[in-house]
């Protein structure tokens, strides 16, 4: 199965996979028009178990201020689904490069990738920039 993702974007890129309790795939990515424009978001794409077609993208960020970019997905122990990314500025005149500005923002789902919460922001120091999975250790308590 190889995954086109369809769509307006003139660019999609960073991808991250996540398989749900469930058994879904979700794929997510960034898209728009070119990296570190004011259009680039993070569009998600579900291919359910037992199906062998993903989903029409849809948005899970859309912020006509900002670039959201280089997500990851990561299943929380509630069994929700937490999408990551960072969050800049968009390019501004001369500026080329605004990933100064860039903090890491969470929406998480609680339906297997079907709907999103309100965006938040969880790392606030402006110029975090992020685009990996979280990593969870677990230590025996004592």
């Amino acid at each position: 199965e190889a995954l086109l993702p369809p769509g307006p974007w003139k660019t999609a890129h960073g991808p991250a996979m996540l398989e749900t309790p469930h058994g879904t795939l979700l794929c997510c990515w960034f898209a728009g028009t070119y990296e570190g424009d004011t259009d680039i978001n993070i569009v998600v794409s579900r291919l359910e178990s037992g199906f062998d077609r993903w989903s029409e993208p849809t948005y899970i960020s859309k912020d006509e201020e900002y670039s959201d970019q280089n997500p990851s997905l990561f299943l929380a122990p509630d069994n929700s689904i937490w999408a990551m990314y960072t969050s800049q500025i968009g390019r501004q005149p001369g500026k080329d490069n605004m990933q100064y500005t860039a903090v890491v923002k969470r929406q998480i789902s609680y339906d297997d990738g079907l709907s999103w919460s309100a965006p938040e922001v969880i790392v606030s120091e402006p110029g975090t920039f992020s685009r990996q999975p979280i990593q969870v250790l677990r230590m025996d308590a004592g």
